[in-house]
């Protein structure tokens, strides 16, 4: 029952956002439901990308204007990993999931209007 409840409010989420691509992690998500994936997980493509390189990214699809620094010293590698290997799809790379985040924020302005991209 949870698990056909589940899957109508993904659907529904699917259709509010009416774009021509399903985001990532709703294909994600539905996978995980439909096979019965449970407890806390990371959804991760098990790339590293250190916080500098990935606001870089930010920077370059939502086409803001910004000075984005490197800071010398020691680097923090905070990236998650899948150690239980359950979820048999590939996670695009982050560059992937942050064009596909800015597209459809601009695909769906009513529903992120604080944001400009």
């Amino acid at each position: 029952m949870v698990d056909c409840l589940l899957t109508i409010l993904v659907n529904q989420i699917c259709r509010l956002f009416s774009t021509h691509q399903t985001p990532d992690s709703i294909i994600t998500l539905l996978w995980s439901i439909e096979n019965k994936i449970t407890g806390p997980y990371h959804i991760t493509n098990n790339d590293s990308i250190c916080k500098y390189d990935l606001l870089k990214l930010f920077k370059k699809y939502t086409g803001k204007e910004i000075d984005i620094l490197p800071i010398d010293g020691k680097e923090v590698d905070k990236s998650f990993i899948d150690t239980r290997k359950l979820i048999d799809y590939k996670i695009p790379s982050y560059e992937q999931m942050v064009l596909e985040m800015t597209n459809l924020i601009r695909s769906n302005k009513v529903l992120y209007s604080q944001y400009t991209v």
